[in-house]
């Protein structure tokens, strides 16, 4: 008995000395406003005192409150703190791991039954998924805030949603939808009287008449949305609208008012963030190269990639070496043409490769995050076991083991989401950075082409041929980040490769596309920069040899079968059995990885959609089908998402 007594004081000061710290804490919450006082702001978010410092004060605060949430079950104080770290995640970019926290705020919401906060919290999940270009769970987000709040009246979130939703329609390109969603949100925001939503619906409204090519509505909203966030000093709403109006300016050919407008944004600028001037000076150079004023252009972009390498912003560098690529072009200086198109590259390709490793570290930091949840929960699990055994209370036991199977179970399933969800994001950005390693391979290899051009032909030739190279570059970086592209501006791409091809093989060869009048090619979703490789192999490796006795031929055809687009290549060259022979003789420079890294992603590109499927490329002799014919002809099979 005096032994049980003993135990049992021990255990109680050891409670109390654990409790103590959270106790006080909790106690400094509940009294003292200034030191460590709970606030939040309008939309329901935690305020952290200004005495707090950043990163590492900032995350104690922080975990303190969880603590406390925890020990005295306050699930409204740890809805609103997962919200605040999430919010918080999502200021630094790291889209992925705010929505984790985002999705651990709205359990607690709703246990709390904070229909407010909820609300709030889809429309900032469906905020993070356009962010990633995931316009699906987006909508299916906002649309969940929307339907919330007007559960429960609250207009103000109401406008939000309707912001959200309609920033949807204007990136599928919908903007009579958009019109009329944001003409809806502003009239919420006049009822209120909320000058900064309606200078963001002024801004949206914007957007969408210039998608109409109604300009002149376009500049009134603008402007109207320049006045109300002038009025608000909110930097980054003058930012934007400058930026837009000086975009419209250029597009109704008033060069003269944009570039006095972008002067006007670069001088109040300067007075804030490096960036803001970096971007102006930018937009600068865009309009002076338009009007050929290549000297002026070039001392601005320049002026732009110093800032750039100042603040080591690889995207301002560029954007400013692409710039200064186009004029070196214009002005014949094609050595300094060359070194610029390929620092671009440069710096094109670091800007994929961090924002991939940047998607990587957040998938790792969400699986940390589930794996401690899963540890706490079986850690609570076993201490209740060891409690029941102490008691002896075997009918209590088997309930609480039933109970800690099942939780452990549901631990098990929801963790087991968790890892699917982060392979397919890993997929997905392997499949990423599979499709940045074939741009360097395309492009060295048509330098080097380029350059054998220039040394052979006259400079008339090699000026048009290098303007239609620098086109065909300026559409593969466009792809270089894309998941799909469309049908047609993959087939666009195609032609204007086979062109160059063409010219550079001094016109020994014809092409023809053939796609029937059942596809749309504006509707179909396909992996860009697929059949190029296998169309390089046709010409180089099929009618190359035969083009010194006869006319060489291509015929590239589409299909659809199920959820397939079926791409066939043919040529009426050597055919795949002499090829290889051809290809011994020849020097390594017409050998790539192309086709390889090509199957790479077609194989990735299935595992991200979960098919199975292993002949997605078949290379047959002509020979091999009909003895009296020669050549190859290649069949691609692609997975295609259809637009609505």
């Amino acid at each position: 008995m005096g032994k049980c007594y003993k135990q049992t004081i021990t255990q109680g000061r050891l409670l109390c000395i654990y409790l103590m710290p959270v106790v006080l804490f909790s106690i400094l919450l509940t009294f003292s406003g200034k030191c460590y006082g709970v606030e939040t702001d309008k939309d329901g978010f935690l305020i952290i005192p200004q005495h707090i410092q950043k990163t590492k004060q900032e995350s104690a605060y922080l975990q303190h409150l969880l603590d406390s949430a925890s020990i005295f079950k306050d699930n409204s104080l740890a809805a609103k703190t997962y919200a605040k770290i999430g919010s918080i995640r999502y200021n630094e970019a790291c889209y992925h791991l705010a929505i984790s926290y985002y999705f651990k705020s709205i359990e607690y919401a709703q246990q709390a039954k904070d229909n407010e906060l909820t609300a709030i919290i889809y429309n900032c999940i469906g905020t993070a998924y356009r962010q990633l270009d995931d316009l699906k769970n987006a909508f299916i987000y906002h649309k969940k805030a929307l339907e919330t709040a007007t559960q429960s009246k609250d207009i103000r979130i109401k406008g939000y949603a309707l912001n959200g939703l309609g920033n949807i329609y204007l990136t599928l390109k919908q903007a009579d939808k958009a019109i009329e969603i944001f003409t809806e949100s502003l009239d919420i925001a006049n009822s209120r009287n909320n000058p900064l939503s309606k200078a963001i619906n002024y801004a949206n409204l914007g957007a969408a008449y210039v998608l109409k090519k109604n300009y002149s509505l376009a500049l009134s909203f603008y402007f109207k949305s320049l006045d109300v966030n002038r009025r608000l000093n909110n930097k980054r709403g003058i930012r934007i609208c400058y930026s837009e109006i000086c975009n419209v300016f250029l597009k109704i050919n008033r060069n003269d008012k944009a570039i006095a407008l972008a002067k006007e944004a670069l001088a109040e600028s300067g007075r804030t963030e490096p960036i803001d001037s970096a971007n102006f000076y930018l937009t600068i150079a865009r309009i002076q190269l338009i009007q050929k004023e290549y000297k002026l252009s070039e001392k601005n972009a320049t002026k732009a990639s110093t800032i750039g390498k100042r603040i080591r912003s690889k995207s301002t560098n560029n954007e400013a070496y692409k710039i200064l690529s186009d004029i070196y072009k214009n002005t014949n200086k094609y050595t300094s043409y060359l070194n610029a198109y390929e620092l671009a590259l440069k710096y094109q390709d670091s800007v994929n490769r961090e924002y991939a490793q940047k998607e990587i570290v957040e998938l790792q930091q969400i699986s940390d995050i589930e794996r401690k949840d899963a540890q706490i929960k079986q850690l609570v699990t076993e201490n209740k076991i060891k409690d029941l055994e102490q008691s002896k209370s075997e009918h209590t036991l088997i309930i609480v083991v039933l109970c800690s199977t099942l939780a452990l179970m549901i631990t098990f399933l929801f963790s087991r989401k968790i890892t699917n969800k982060a392979i397919q994001a890993s997929n997905d950005i392997e499949l990423k950075l599979l499709r940045s390693q074939i741009n360097p391979h395309f492009i060295f290899n048509s330098l080097n082409s380029i350059q054998k051009f220039i040394w052979s032909n006259n400079p008339e030739k090699a000026s048009v041929y290098l303007s239609n190279f620098s086109m065909l570059m300026r559409k593969t970086m466009e792809s270089m980040r894309q998941n799909l592209t469309p049908l047609s501006k993959d087939i666009e791409h195609l032609k204007l490769y086979l062109e160059l091809e063409k010219q550079r093989l001094s016109e020994n060869f014809e092409y023809k596309i053939s796609i029937p009048n059942t596809i749309n090619p504006d509707n179909i979703d396909i992996p860009p920069l697929i059949i190029q490789p296998f169309v390089e192999n046709a010409i180089w490796h099929g009618v190359a040899p035969i083009l010194q006795n006869s006319k060489g031929s291509i015929l590239i055809s589409y299909s659809l079968e199920g959820r397939f687009l079926i791409v066939q290549i043919e040529d009426n060259g050597v055919g795949i059995n002499q090829s290889q022979t051809y290809k011994s003789s020849l020097s390594k420079v017409h050998e790539s990885a192309g086709m390889t890294i090509t199957a790479e992603r077609l194989k990735m590109s299935y595992k991200v959609n979960n098919i199975k499927k292993s002949d997605y490329i078949k290379i047959t002799d002509l020979s091999a089908i009909d003895p009296s014919k020669h050549g190859t002809i290649a069949t691609i099979t692609i997975p295609y998402k259809e637009i609505y």
